[in-house]
Parts: C-alpha cells; sequence; structure tokens
C-alpha cells in the first residue's frame, strides 16, 4: 500500500471477508456472532484467542491490526474499498471507514443455461465447517426431512453429520456435477450462522433456477427475496428451517416460480458485463480521488 501510494498509484482492496473488523475475519466466536472488535478494539480478540484458539497467533494478528491502524495504513493509502454488501458496508463505516471510500460491488456468475430437469429433494453446497450451519443441518435430518438431502462439501465438521440418517454425503465435487445437483434439486439449503459475504453458491443455484432457503441474518437477505427468490428462516433455529422446508415440498409451483425468478434475478443483477461496469465505476473513483490527493500535496 505505502509503496503503491509513494508512486502515485491507485489503490483498491477488496474485501471478501470481515478481516478489518475481526482478526478471524467471520465475526463467530464459540458459535456466536460477535463484534465487540468491531468499534476498534483489539483486546477481546487476543483475550477470547480468536485466532486458530492459539494466544500466540492471536497476539501477532492483534498487533498487525493494531499496527496498520495507528499508522494509517488502511485511512491514508487505499482509495477505494470494494465489499461484498450494504451491511458490509455499514460495519466498516461504523468501523471508521468513509463512507464514499466503499463500494457495493457483489459477485457475479456466467449465465447458464435454461435446462430443465425433474426436481426433487434438498440440497447443501459448501465447506462442512460450524460456521456454516452444520449442527442446524443434523438437527433438520435427524426430526426428519421428509426428501432426500445431498449433501455436496467436505471440511472439519463433516464427521458431525456421518452418523445422521436421512443424509447422503457425497463429499468435494467437481463444479460439473454440483451443476447437474443444483438442477435436479428443490431448493438449496443455506444455514450459515455467520455473517457471509456474497455466497457464490447463491448465484450459481440463481443461474439454474434453483431458489435459495437461507438464514435471515445479513447480507444473506440482500440476495435472497423472501418468498419470491426463496424463503428465509431464523438463524440457528432447525425448527424454522423444518417449517420452510415442509412448506416447500408441499408448494412445488410456488418454488418453481421462485426458481424462474431466481434465474432472472441472476440475469439482471449478477452478469459480467453488471460487474465490470461496476468495478470500471470503482477504479474511476479511485484515480479521482488519487488524482485529488496528490494535487493537494
Amino acid at each position: 500500500y505505502w509503496t503503491a501510494k509513494a508512486a502515485g498509484v491507485p489503490v483498491v482492496k477488496t474485501l471478501h471477508n470481515f478481516r478489518l473488523l475481526c482478526i478471524q475475519g467471520s465475526m463467530l466466536r464459540n458459535g456466536v456472532r460477535c463484534t465487540e472488535c468491531v468499534d476498534g478494539a483489539w483486546l477481546p480478540g487476543l483475550e477470547h484467542r480468536c485466532y486458530r484458539d492459539s494466544f500466540a497467533q492471536s497476539a501477532v494478528a492483534s498487533s498487525v491490526r493494531v499496527l496498520h491502524r495507528a499508522a494509517g495504513t488502511y485511512l491514508r493509502k487505499v482509495d477505494a474499498f470494494i465489499v461484498m454488501s450494504r451491511f458490509a458496508q455499514s460495519m466498516l463505516t461504523r468501523a471508521g471507514i468513509p463512507a464514499e471510500r466503499l463500494h457495493v460491488k457483489p459477485n457475479f456468475v456466467p449465465d447458464a443455461d435454461e435446462r430443465e430437469a425433474p426436481r426433487s429433494g434438498l440440497l447443501f453446497v459448501g465447506r462442512l465447517t460450524e460456521e456454516k450451519g452444520v449442527e442446524v443441518l443434523a438437527a433438520l435430518a435427524r426430526s426428519g426431512v421428509g426428501a432426500p438431502l445431498d449433501i455436496l462439501g467436505d471440511g472439519p465438521s463433516r464427521h458431525r453429520l456421518e452418523s445422521v440418517a436421512d443424509l447422503t454425503l457425497h463429499g468435494r465435487q467437481p463444479p460439473a456435477r454440483v451443476s447437474e445437483a443444483m438442477r435436479g434439486a428443490i431448493a438449496l439449503l443455506l444455514p450459515s450462522i455467520v455473517h457471509e459475504g456474497c455466497p457464490m453458491v447463491v448465484l450459481e443455484a440463481f443461474a439454474r433456477g434453483l431458489p435459495v432457503i437461507a438464514s435471515r441474518l445479513e447480507p444473506l437477505p440482500e440476495f435472497i427475496e423472501d418468498g419470491v427468490t426463496g424463503l428465509l428462516f431464523e438463524p440457528g433455529d432447525p425448527v424454522d428451517l423444518g417449517a420452510k422446508v415442509r412448506w416447500a415440498l408441499e408448494h412445488p409451483r410456488e418454488m418453481a416460480r421462485m426458481g424462474q425468478a431466481a434465474r432472472e434475478t441472476q440475469r439482471t443483477r449478477y452478469t459480467a458485463r453488471w460487474n465490470h461496469d461496476a468495478l470500471m465505476a470503482v477504479y474511476g473513483a479511485a484515480r479521482e480521488r488519487a488524482a485529488a490527493a496528490r494535487r493537494a500535496a
């Protein structure tokens, strides 16, 4: 950052997670959402050993954060930040990043063909970790899903699902297999208990006409409109998730309409062309700010 600014080169930083606000990057501690460090504090992350449950590693991560904050690296050397959602924009503004330097630009995916397949069952695609809601999935399955639930992905929490009936664990799969699974499911489940960035799996599902049943946890409601492109349930609540799943299974026509709306949403908001134009606008803003700073100097 410092070298680029010394050379007069505008700097644009993309934030895919919340690392500037939390040394762990997820604002999750012991399975509970936490914002103690958002307002500039650094001791909570060290006290709770938030980085890899290690005091030493948490100390290093906290020190780096404090060093850059004291030096003003992000405030003085970065001309524009790209964030994935309005929620991330609001959290970073709260942490002291000027709002005019925070540009919301979600991810994008290529359009998919409209080839249809018979739809049945439910699908989860992603890393099998605590923050992705593995315990919620397990509780849902134990209560009786009422339909096959396929799990595509792997991770350290896989063992929590291996003994659960009514789940089929397929492990990590290539993109073509994931695409076919999305074409054949009724709904994608996204039971995250942590604030996401802009999950690619949501956009990939939308492109294939697959509605998403997700946690009502920011920023997911920015991407999934309840009752239009999917359904939202209370975060961490398998009972509410089960109710939404049962509704989806009992209303296939409504879910099909949501799938069409999801595909249209992807093709109007999350395309390469739109993303390119938004990116060029951010670069333009960064160049203008850098030029203004040089003139002021």
